[in-house]
This record gives C-alpha cells, structure tokens and sequence, in this order.
C-alpha cells in the first residue's frame, strides 16, 4: 500500500509538472538501487540458505528491496503513454531486445545457484538482478502492447490471466506477509515433507489469493480511481494495439 500512496504523491506531481515530477522518479529510484545495495553489504548477503533464511526480514521483507517491480511497471506506463502505443525502432531490434530480456530473466531468477562468490559481488548481483527481473517483464510487456507480442499477448489476452493480473499487485505485496503470519503463528519446528509441502502451497495459494481480492476491493481500486478523476481533464493519448 505504501507503493501505491508515494506514486499516487508523484502523480499528481506529474499532473502539475511533468518535468519535476520525472526527476522525483529518477532521483527515487537511484536511491532506491543504493539503500538496497547498502543493506545487503552491510548483512553480507551471500547466496546460501541460512543467509537467506537468517536475513530475510531486512533483505525480503524490507520495502525498499521489494519496490523494483513497482519502478519497472512506473516506467512501463508513461513510455507507452508518451510514445503513444509506439516503438520506433525495428522489428529485428525489437526481436533482439526480447531475446536478451528473456536471458536477463533467467540469469537473476537463478542467479543465487552461484554459491561460492563472496558479499562484495554477491550484493551488486542480486540488488541488479531485482531491477532486471522487472524491467525484462516490463519490456514484453510493452512490445505486447505495441503489437510485437505474438503468442505472449495471446496469452495476456486470456480471461484467467486477466482476473489474476488485477489482483497481481496486492499477491506480490501481501504474498511475504501472509507467510509470516502463518508461520510465524506455528509453535512446532517445521519439517520438510513432500506431501505437507504442497499441501501447505496450495493452501498458501487460496489464503493469498483471498486476501489480494479483499486488498484490491478496498484499497487498490480506489486509488486507481482517484488517479482516473485527477487526470481526467488532461489531454488523452490514444492508441490501438497492433496485431501481428
């Protein structure tokens, strides 16, 4: 929630002064590549499991280390607003760019199999890794939008994908606190068990997914429409999406 209240701040910012408000952003998310990059040297982050397990409440569960998505999809938003739907470049760099996106996504999805590096490259890798899972997702996005999407556009045009994305952003935010809560209400010491731990996702899955649909109902939706009233005197930028 606390996302959506310090965009909402910029974005009546933006419908002031365009210009202020682009170096606010800018200026917000460098600091935010730092602080994160400072509290994961200062926890000397390390790519193993009892580090991760042991620092997972400043590293995890911290705001600032969980707001790159967030910047990605801020970005994602007003370069098709003022490209106006469009990419002017060519269709094979557009092809080119996907496929490094696409590589970028699966080197920091597994970038923490690597074990043996010390904190000092350990640190840069996740924190850089954080922005680029983001900004990968974020770029086929917009070429779906654009009409380069092929068969991921297809697949965000499915009314299941739909009704999941609406509620996407209260599941990424509520997702850590909702385990948490649960587990941290347990008085037994886990146990690993194949059967228990899908059970336990499944039903992790339900409790989440319930949640988000409470949180986007009562907090979402109205700040999307309170942003809707704010700029609904200023000049539109519409356009169509492309099919290929």
């Amino acid at each position: 929630m606390q996302y959506s209240i310090i965009f909402t701040i910029l974005l009546f910012i933006y419908a002031k002064n365009p210009e202020l408000s682009k170096k606010i952003f800018l200026s917000f998310s460098g600091s935010i590549l730092i602080i994160s990059l400072v509290s994961h040297w200062r926890n000397r982050f390390q790519c193993s499991f009892d580090v991760i397990y042991n620092t997972g409440t400043e590293l995890y569960m911290a705001p600032w280390n969980r707001i790159h998505p967030y910047i990605s999809g801020i970005f994602a938003g007003w370069y098709l607003i003022s490209r106006s739907g469009k990419l002017n470049i060519s269709p094979g760099k557009v092809k080119f760019l996907k496929a490094i996106s696409v590589l970028y996504f699966v080197i920091s999805m597994h970038s923490t199999l690597v074990r043996n590096i010390s904190y000092y490259w350990a640190s840069p890798l996740l924190t850089l890794g954080r922005f680029g899972f983001g900004l990968s997702i974020v770029w086929w996005i917009i070429c779906s939008v654009c009409g380069y999407g092929g068969w991921f556009t297809d697949f965000l045009s499915s009314k299941l994908f739909i009704h999941i994305n609406k509620l996407s952003y209260g599941v990424y935010l509520l997702n850590p606190l909702t385990i948490a809560t649960i587990h941290g209400l347990r008085d037994g010491s886990s146990h690993f068990s194949p059967i228990i731990s899908w059970v336990m996702t499944l039903g992790m899955m339900i409790i989440v997914y319930c949640v988000s649909f409470v949180f986007t109902l009562f907090f979402e939706i109205p700040y999307h429409n309170l942003a809707s009233l704010l700029l609904r005197n200023r000049p539109k930028s519409t356009f169509k999406v492309k099919s290929k």
